[in-house]
């Protein structure tokens, strides 16, 4: 299964080629010199002009020996020409300089989302991210990492229930599972992060290109072809450093330009884990360090996919909130772990401030599965109510994980738990990869999804603190990280969040939203747990000058989601007045 080709138009070497639109096509051009550490001697560029007076230039990348590949993705139906440029230590390469050919791209006709719409971009209406054509994504990913502890070729999960296409995959078959659940993104590292002997391995500093090859292409390729965005982290804070065993920064700048020639013309995201600290602490030299890398990536990709700090900081209470990089221009994408909990004022801060960059929680406070410093195990509770909690906040989406999926264990036992430092908190608990997969949280996950996706989403933004348009039978405002709400502008939408820990809407306690104002709702209790509907009513009429409505107490104390939907488009000059 590794041979499976890793890209949609793999091309014998020569000249021409073709593909469809938002698809990947692979030339293969040979060098005419030997060379001692092509990894490091040589560049390869290549220019490619399309319809319309569209341009890209596009790194090549060192596939072993003699042997050297671009990968390109056309964005447009014609006929693309183009041209290489090497650079060398030895002078001019006559096999890898000047090459000129033709890629003809033909127009998609399927249903993939980011083959219809195109590659991921910010929307232009600020907070969440958008196809080319500015139809907005869904972020719902999968930490599937580190991805060298993944097998291609084989699994030993006894039975996939439902079943899966690639059930013979231990990789392809977890792609497969979040396929069916909604998921639309896969975060990846290729190393764990203390380590990069995979990748670093051989003499003079070159890429493992072996590993590339029968590792990391398939599944990469695999994502792309699943219609999933490929999440791929540059690396973490301590990679930059001139230390023992880490990269340092000049290798880290070689690195990415690495990655994204080799995987830059896929769906992807870029991103760097604590960029700007270590374990949380802001570390100066780490940021600096850090920006100079981001910055050439994102220079480097003429697709501009997203790019942005994977920030830590963010899980620690009462630290300062990091900033670093958000005024730079390069930055188009904030990611954020353990923002929703225990860290209530993360999101705010960000949605407020910088209202152009979208945000996402794609960490979690721990995935699914796994036990804390302090014995706490995290639940698919847990992960539910801080995927809603973070998505109430103003995440555009949510990114889960499951504890032996994340740092895959083969078969539970510890000394199949890859992550070091995994393996010393997890003193007691060591989930096998195949267990892990159906943990019950990833189907919520899709509930989630199936839930915002049937609505607007992208116009509904969280209403809170000062904001917020619920209070009390008394008229006092309630601001609590146990229930939120979101609602559009109009209000023809609005959605409130009740968490299982939250003392409101039982026992008499009492909720009113306010602001509503549409003439008439139909308001409906949503179960996270099941992703079914139950009706309280069709006729919820808001009373009193700021329009105001009783919510009944919530079905049992579990977490619930209170949908309300006004009958008709609400009067927005009427709403704006209100609060």
């Amino acid at each position: 299964m590794a041979s499976t080709p890793a890209v949609a138009g793999e091309t014998p070497p020569g000249h021409d080629a073709s593909t469809s639109v938002w698809h990947v096509v692979e030339l293969t051009f040979t060098s005419a010199a030997a060379y001692n550490n092509p990894y490091q001697q040589v560049n390869l560029d290549v220019d490619f002009a399309g319809p319309a007076g569209v341009t890209f230039e596009r790194p090549a990348f060192w596939d072993g020996g003699r042997i050297w590949k671009v990968r390109f993705a056309p964005t447009l139906p014609g006929m693309w020409s183009f041209t290489t440029k090497a650079t060398t230590t030895n002078g001019t390469d006559v096999g890898l300089d000047r090459q000129t050919g033709v890629v003809t791209a033909a127009p998609y006709t399927g249903s993939t989302a980011i083959y219809r719409h195109g590659f991921l971009e910010a929307s232009t209406g600020g907070h969440i991210l958008a196809y080319h054509d500015q139809t907005p994504f869904w972020w719902m990913s999968d930490v599937l990492s580190p991805a060298d502890y993944l097998r291609v070729d084989e699994s030993n999960k006894p039975a996939w229930n439902p079943p899966v296409a690639h059930p013979n995959s231990q990789a392809f078959g977890i792609l497969d599972r979040r396929v069916e659940e909604g998921f639309t993104a896969i975060v990846y590292w290729f190393e764990h992060p203390w380590k990069y002997t995979a990748i670093f391995n051989t003499p003079g500093d070159m890429v493992d290109v072996e590993k590339f090859k029968s590792q990391f292409d398939p599944i990469i390729g695999q994502t792309a072809r699943d219609g999933l965005v490929s999440v791929i982290n540059f690396g973490y804070a301590v990679n930059v450093l001139d230390e023992p065993h880490q990269p340092g920064v000049d290798k880290m700048k070689r690195y990415a330009r690495y990655l994204i020639a080799r995987y830059g013309a896929y769906p992807v995201v870029w991103t760097a884990n604590e960029p700007d600290s270590t374990d949380g602490f802001p570390q100066p030299q780490v940021a600096d360090s850090w920006g100079d890398v981001l910055s050439r990536a994102a220079a480097l990709d003429d697709y501009k996919q997203p790019i942005g700090p994977w920030y830590r900081q963010t899980a620690i209470p009462g630290s300062v909130l990091p900033t670093a990089y958000l005024n730079d221009k390069w930055v188009s994408l904030i990611i954020t772990q353990c923002g929703a909990m225990p860290r209530p004022d993360v999101f705010g801060f960000y949605y407020d401030n910088y209202p152009s960059i979208p945000l996402v929680e794609a960490g979690g406070c721990g995935y699914e599965g796994f036990l804390t410093t302090n014995d706490n195990l995290v639940t698919d509770y847990i992960a539910r109510r801080n995927a809603w909690l973070a998505v109430q906040e103003g995440s555009a989406g949510f990114g889960y994980g499951a504890d032996g999926v994340w740092c895959p264990n083969w078969d539970g036992t510890p000394a199949n738990n890859m992550c070091p430092n995994v393996a010393r908190r997890n003193k007691k608990n060591f989930a096998a990869w195949y267990t892990a997969i159906d943990a019950p949280g990833g189907r919520e996950m899709s509930y989630l999804t199936a839930f915002y996706r049937a609505l607007p989403w992208q116009e509904i933004e969280p209403l809170s603190g000062d904001k917020s348009i619920l209070s009390q039978v008394d008229g006092h405002l309630i601001n609590s990280d146990s229930i939120l709400a979101k609602a559009d502008r109009s209000r023809s939408y609005v959605v409130i969040y009740v968490s299982a820990e939250s003392s409101y809407l039982r026992e008499g306690a009492d909720v009113v939203v306010g602001g509503l104002c549409g003439g008439k709702y139909t308001a409906r209790w949503y179960d996270p747990r099941t992703g079914k509907y139950f009706l309280i009513t069709t006729d919820a009429r808001p009373t009193g000058a700021l329009r105001e409505w009783i919510i009944p107490q919530r079905p049992d104390r579990q977490d619930w989601v209170l949908l309300l939907k006004a009958d008709a488009p609400a009067q927005s000059p009427v709403c704006s007045s209100i609060r």
